[in-house]
C-alpha cells in the first residue's frame, strides 16, 4: 500500500511542477485537468506525510526510553498517568483497538461497494450515514462487499478522514478480517438485506464463538420485493406474490437486533414480518437553495444513477424519451431542453441519446449546486421503485420544483399540487401537460419551490437525523 502511496506523491510532485509550466497555464483545458487531479491527490499525500512525521516522532520517543533510567521512565508514568491509563498495553492485535478511545463505538459498515456519493442509488445515503457516526464520535470502518474500481484519492475524498475504509477488500476476505479483530466491534451495520444473506453464516458463528458479540443491525434501504411487485405490474405479469418474496427476501431477518427503514411505509411491513424494533432513517440535506429565479433558468433536468440496463432510472429515462418528450416538444418547440446527468455503469450505453437535438449527456457531475441553479423543472419519471427517492429531497433542497410519478409522490408522502407535481405514469401526454404548464407559470414554480424547501427543511434535519442514529447504535449499549 506504502508503494502506491509513494507513487501517488510523486505524481502529486510532477503535478506542481505542470502549475507552473507557462505552457499548461496557457491552455485552459489542461491546467482545468491538472488543478483537479492535483486538488484530488492533496488529502491523500498530506495524510501520508503527516503518517511519516508521526511515525519518525515515535521511533524517536522509542530510541530515548531505550537509553532512559528506571526513575526517568517512573517520571515519565507519572507525569502522564490519567492519559496513559486508557491507552493500550503493548500485545499482540492491540494496535488496533488502540486506533479508538476505549469508550467509543466501533462500528462495521457493510456495503456493496465503498459507499462514494457519486454512485447514487442508495449510495449518498451510506454515505451520509458514516458521516454521521463518524461526527457523533463512533470510530467506522467501511467493508465493501465487491472490489471498488476507484483510486485512492477519489475514495478519501469522499470519506471522512477518521473513518477506516478496507478499499482493498471484499466478501471473499471478510472471515479472514473479522478473525483478526476478534470482539473488536459492537454493531455491524449492514447496508441491504441482501448483503445479510451473503454474511448470514458468518454472522452466526461470530455470535457463537464470541465472548462479546456485537449488536448487529439491518439497514434495508429499500424493500426489494415491493419494487419488484411494481415492476411485475408493469410487464403484466400478474402471477408475482408479493408476500412469498418479502419472507424469501427477509428469510435471515433473525439475525439482526435492529432494523433500518428508510420510511414509515416500508417500516409498517417490516413490522408485519415480525421485528418490532424497527426505526426510520430516511435522508440527510441541507438546505442550499439556488438563488436563479424562473426567468433565469431554462431547461429540464434528469439526475439518477444508472448502474444496469432496465434499472429503475434506466426505464424511467427510457420512457421519458420514448413517451413524455415528444408531446413537451410540441408544446414547448426550441425551448425543450433535457439534461441527463449522474453515474452511468460501464455496462450501460445512452449512445442512443448522444445525437439526440433536445438532450444533453453530462455524466457524473461532481459539484451539482450550478446543474441545479441552472434548470427550471427536475423531472423524476419512475415507474418502478422502492425505499425514498434521494434525488427529489436534493432536488428541493437546491430550491428546484419537481414533477415526478405518483408512486414517487407516495412514497415521500408529499402533497400533490403544493410540494411536488405528481403524475400517473399511464398518461404520459398529461405527464408532458404538467412539465409545459409549470414550465410557463412562474406563480406556481415559486409556490412549489417554497413549500419544498420547507418540506426539506422539517424531514431532513440534521439534528434529527443524528439523534435516529445514535439511537440505533447504543440501544444494546452496555
Amino acid at each position: 500500500m506504502f508503494e502506491r502511496l509513494a507513487s501517488l506523491e510523486d505524481e502529486y510532485i510532477s503535478l506542481e511542477v505542470s502549475l507552473s509550466d507557462p505552457d499548461v497555464v496557457s491552455d485552459q483545458s489542461a491546467l482545468r485537468r491538472v488543478s483537479k487531479r492535483y486538488k484530488d491527490l492533496t488529502p491523500v499525500v498530506e495524510c501520508l506525510r503527516a503518517h511519516r512525521e508521526r511515525s519518525a516522532d515515535a521511533q524517536a520517543a522509542r530510541e530515548l526510553l531505550v537509553d532512559a533510567s528506571d526513575a526517568d521512565r517512573q517520571m515519565l508514568l507519572g507525569k502522564h498517568d490519567e492519559r496513559l491509563r486508557n491507552h493500550q498495553a503493548p500485545a499482540a492485535g492491540a494496535a488496533v483497538f488502540a486506533r479508538s478511545p476505549p469508550t467509543g463505538r466501533r462500528v462495521l459498515f457493510i456495503d456493496d461497494m465503498i459507499p462514494l456519493r457519486r454512485l447514487g442509488s442508495g449510495f449518498v445515503r451510506s454515505n451520509d450515514l458514516i458521516n454521521a457516526m463518524a461526527a457523533l464520535g463512533y470510530a467506522v470502518t467501511v467493508f465493501p462487499m465487491n472490489l471498488t474500481r476507484f483510486g485512492l484519492a477519489t475514495i478519501h475524498a469522499d470519506m471522512p478522514d477518521v473513518v477506516e475504509v478496507m478499499h482493498d477488500r471484499s466478501s471473499e476476505t471478510l472471515a479472514t478480517f473479522l478473525a483478526e479483530r476478534p470482539d473488536y466491534y459492537d454493531v455491524i451495520w449492514i447496508a441491504r438485506t441482501h448483503n445479510l444473506d451473503r454474511v448470514g453464516p458468518l454472522l452466526e458463528r461470530l455470535v457463537t464463538d464470541s465472548n462479546k458479540p456485537p449488536q448487529i443491525v439491518l439497514d434495508t434501504e429499500a424493500i426489494t420485493a415491493l419494487r419488484d411487485a411494481q415492476y411485475s405490474m408493469l410487464s403484466g405479469d400478474p402471477s408475482f406474490d408479493v408476500d412469498t418474496a418479502l419472507l424469501r427476501e427477509f428469510a435471515n431477518l433473525h439475525l439482526s437486533q435492529n432494523v433500518v427503514a428508510v420510511n414509515s411505509f416500508e417500516a409498517a411491513k417490516l413490522r408485519t414480518l415480525g421485528p418490532a424494533n424497527v426505526t426510520v432513517i430516511g435522508h440527510l440535506r441541507e438546505l442550499r437553495p439556488t438563488p436563479r429565479g424562473f426567468e433565469q433558468r431554462a431547461g429540464m433536468l434528469f439526475l439518477g444513477a444508472i448502474h444496469e440496463v432496465g434499472s429503475p432510472n434506466h426505464d424511467a429515462l427510457e420512457w421519458f424519451v420514448r413517451e413524455v418528450l415528444p408531446f413537451v416538444e410540441q408544446a414547448l418547440g426550441w425551448e425543450t431542453r433535457l439534461t441527463v446527468a449522474g453515474y452511468v455503469s460501464p455496462d450501460v450505453s445512452l449512445a442512443t441519446y448522444r445525437d439526440h437535438p433536445r438532450i444533453t449527456l453530462r455524466g457524473p457531475v461532481e459539484e451539482l449546486e450550478p446543474l441545479y441553479g441552472a434548470h427550471r423543472i427536475f423531472v423524476a419519471p419512475t415507474r418502478y421503485a422502492a425505499g425514498v427517492p434521494y434525488k427529489l429531497h436534493e432536488a428541493a433542497s437546491y430550491g428546484l420544483p419537481v414533477i415526478a410519478t405518483d408512486l414517487l409522490c407516495r412514497q415521500l408522502g408529499w402533497d400533490n399540487g403544493r410540494d411536488i407535481i405528481a403524475v400517473d405514469p399511464a398518461d404520459p401526454a398529461g405527464f408532458a401537460r404538467q412539465i409545459v404548464a409549470l414550465y410557463r407559470d412562474a406563480a406556481l414554480w415559486q409556490s412549489l419551490r417554497d413549500h419544498a424547501l420547507e418540506r426539506a427543511r422539517t424531514e431532513n434535519a440534521r439534528i434529527d437525523y443524528e439523534a435516529a442514529v445514535r439511537q440505533v447504535l447504543d440501544q444494546h449499549r452496555e
